[in-house]
């Protein structure tokens, strides 16, 4: 045993530390720090209970957690409380703490807690429960976990364990290098999430044999340029063109983030050709979701595209003001597939004059609203335009104002692609699989210039 394993266990013992997770976390400081969300629905769940099993022995703090035991973290007077459950009967085991840390007291990567929400969910190595401030407390749990244990279950639910090895390998070296650039932003006791706001994560329960097996081969491996963790961006589809990062985000582009034609993901995407309507008051009501206002929508132009044909400058005209939509906002604004789209705008035509039942000496007649002269309170008024409510004798009638001529009625949008189409294309990636290209080919298409880099680029 070298001298500083030997401390290092001394130091375990003094603190009374599992030497398996401390040794661990030593020899390989790409830890994660993951909150988990899926067993709860979604980001914005905020449980006050959870109920949870240990596969596997744990510590928390001075107590042990046998494996196979229940258990429940809650929130009771503003604090964190853990109670063993058996059958009927809790037990408490710690009380009011603000965060309680379960640590696998044997292997850690065998070692395993199920978390019992709407859905159960496994997750290897570490659990912290985290009390969350606010008017109204809840816990946090965040897996704490080495980075090849939560590719396993990343790389699976990003691309299904289904496809060739070769692309999962490239998948595996993409998500590791994003996952660790992330981890070095996070300051202290940060932490990442589940979702596809960093990379999705399902834990243990979607972990497949030829997904660990793209991990396992790539062990370390990350893409570098000139030293440096490159931004390993990917989506579904490119619609058969990569695209800028410049062009989507704001800031500066990247030399391995390049706008080029991908005949792979071409011949292979299930995204290319999609259709999309929205009438005109969904395309108001999108806007005014984030911001962006216009009225009454008047109508919509596409006045610029990249060389890649993504939106650059989309147009929405209204009876308030115009926006100009440009960039992946040109996507997410609207709830689209990509950017990757052309337009056909559909007008209205000129309305037909609503017409009013009279009933005179000589019978019922139809006549034309607009233009009637009508005795009110005040006197006798013109009537203009529709949008009028006439009260009858026996009954009110109400006529809705139309389109005025010419004024957009829907918006068809034609596209190919899902999602920012920056960097690698998973479908693409695919089909270069599918070619008997291999992981480095595939990487080195979609990341040019970027260097594969042993030991997490140390």
């Amino acid at each position: 045993m070298k001298a500083s394993r030997l401390v290092l266990l001394l130091l375990c013992l003094f603190l009374n530390l599992p030497f398996a997770v401390i040794a661990r976390a030593a020899e390989n400081p790409q830890i994660m720090r993951v909150e988990v969300t899926a067993p709860f629905g979604s980001a914005g769940a905020i449980p006050s209970t959870i109920n949870f099993t240990v596969l596997g022995d744990y510590t928390a703090a001075d107590q042990t957690l046998s494996t196979g035991s229940k258990y429940v973290v809650t929130v009771e007077n503003g604090a964190l409380q853990l109670y063993q459950i058996d059958k009927d009967t809790t037990t408490p085991i710690l009380k009011d703490q603000i965060s309680i840390m379960l640590q696998p007291a044997g292997d850690a990567g065998n070692s395993m807690v199920e978390l019992d929400g709407k859905k159960v969910y496994k997750y290897r190595e570490g659990m912290q429960f985290m009390l969350a401030g606010g008017a109204n407390s809840s816990i946090v749990p965040i897996n704490i976990i080495s980075v090849e244990n939560y590719l396993k279950g990343v790389v699976p639910t990003e691309m299904s364990d289904s496809w060739e090895l070769e692309a999962l390998k490239a998948q595996a070296v993409a998500a590791r290098t994003y996952a660790i650039s992330e981890m070095k932003s996070v300051k202290g006791d940060g932490y990442i999430n589940d979702t596809v706001k960093y990379q999705a994560y399902q834990g243990v329960n979607i972990e497949g044999d030829h997904a660990n097996q793209a991990v396992d081969s790539t062990q370390g491996q990350v893409l570098t340029y000139s030293g440096n963790l490159i931004s390993a961006l990917y989506s579904a589809s490119n619609g058969g063109y990569t695209e800028a990062s410049e062009n989507v985000w704001s800031g500066n582009g990247a030399p391995y983030l390049i706008e080029k034609q991908d005949p792979y993901d071409a011949k292979i995407s299930p995204h290319m050709g999609w259709t999309v309507t929205l009438s005109a008051a969904d395309i108001a009501k999108k806007l005014a979701a984030a911001n962006l206002s216009v009225g009454t929508v008047q109508n919509v132009q596409l006045l610029s595209s990249y060389p890649s044909q993504r939106v650059a400058d989309l147009a929405v005209v209204g009876d308030k003001g115009t926006q100009h939509i440009s960039k992946d906002r040109a996507r997410t604004v609207f709830g689209l597939k990509s950017a990757l789209y052309t337009i056909t705008t559909q007008g209205a035509q000129p309305a037909a004059p609503a017409k009013v039942a009279i009933k005179g000496k000589t019978g019922t007649v139809q006549k034309a609203l607009t233009g009637l002269r009508v005795y009110t309170a005040q006197g006798l008024k013109n009537v203009t335009s529709a949008g009028s409510v006439v009260q009858g004798a026996n009954q009110r009638m109400a006529y809705a104002s139309q389109p005025a001529a010419g004024n957009v009625v829907s918006v068809t949008f034609t596209g190919s692609g899902w999602g920012h189409g920056v960097g690698m294309s998973q479908w693409g990636a695919r089909e270069m699989a599918k070619e008997d290209k291999n992981y480095l080919d595939i990487t080195a298409f979609y990341y040019p210039g970027a260097q594969l880099s042993q030991n997490y680029g140390n």
